[in-house]
């Protein structure tokens, strides 16, 4: 499956040009924030492979923005990226709007089917604006390790 070495990790703010070059290239026109925590993923040469963009926000985090270079897609890179990120989600509850096929890869890391009343407004106009243009989206939940246990 995935035979090449990689490493992840945060990615400084001297890198953020390169993170935000690399969404291009992908063709991801989500941008990049400085407030964001940006993950990424680089092969043995030090060339970015994946990245992936947590967005906090008062009492929860969105997870955007993965994206994995094709040649290095269904190679676990993506798996390892999601794995990564969880340290950063456990103790917020996390959202995200992947596409439907997508539910699965997900689900691996605690995201569940999200009712649309449970999301942020924000999150709910971008769901309504992803399913008007045709993309098959869906709004996924991951609850806080926290409240979790608290329930």
């Amino acid at each position: 499956m995935n035979n090449f070495d990689v490493t992840i990790g945060l990615v400084g703010a001297g890198d953020l040009p390169e993170a935000r070059h690399f969404y291009v290239e992908c063709g991801y026109g989500g941008g990049v924030d400085e407030s964001d925590k940006v993950i990424a993923a680089h092969d043995a040469d030090g060339s970015m492979i994946a990245l992936v963009r947590l967005c906090s926000h008062e009492r929860f985090t969105v997870l955007r923005g993965m994206q994995v270079r094709r040649r290095f897609q269904r190679r676990g890179v993506g798996a390892r990226l999601l794995r990564h990120c969880l340290t950063f989600l456990e103790n917020t509850t996390a959202f995200c709007l992947p596409y439907r096929y997508l539910i699965p890869f997900y689900g691996t890391a605690g995201f569940v089917l999200a009712e649309t009343s449970r999301l942020p407004a924000f999150l709910r106009d971008r769901l309504a604006l992803y399913s008007s243009s045709g993309l098959e989206t869906v709004a996924m939940e991951r609850e806080s390790r926290a409240s979790a246990i608290s329930q």
